[in-house]
């Protein structure tokens, strides 16, 4: 009787560690999710700020009263002073895919994490 006792104890703190882990995973989904939309607007920014500074050569070459047209045509064509490409970098490195949580959600999650998963449920078996 006191085995089947501290049995059902350890089921439940397993299934309690289980749920933890599931909420802990959704988590740091939706960190990576905010992570990602924060690196996207920092790229915008870094861009625009990029653009404004370029703006700001032009227009300080155009009321120079000593550049003339062909030193501002000069400045255009040099590579240095285009204004920059609009880019955004990549959001992750590592290959992401969405699943279903317990929960119902989809969730993205790496593809070595649900491996392991796999690996997990299929030694469950």
């Amino acid at each position: 009787m006191v085995y089947r006792n501290q049995g059902d104890a350890d089921v439940a703190r397993i299934t309690d560690l289980k749920e933890e882990l599931e909420v802990t995973k959704r988590t740091l989904a939706e960190a990576r999710e905010e992570l990602a939309t924060l690196r996207r607007k920092y790229a915008r920014a870094q861009n625009v700020l990029e653009m404004i500074a370029h703006s700001r050569k032009v227009k300080a070459a155009l009321e120079d009263s000593v550049t003339g047209p062909e030193k501002l045509a000069e400045m255009m064509a040099s590579p240095s002073n285009r204004p920059p490409p609009l880019s955004v970098p990549p959001l992750e490195e590592t290959p992401r895919r969405t699943r279903r949580s317990s929960a119902g959600r989809y969730m993205l999650v790496s593809e070595e994490a649900s491996e392991t998963e796999e690996l997990h449920a299929s030694r469950d078996e």
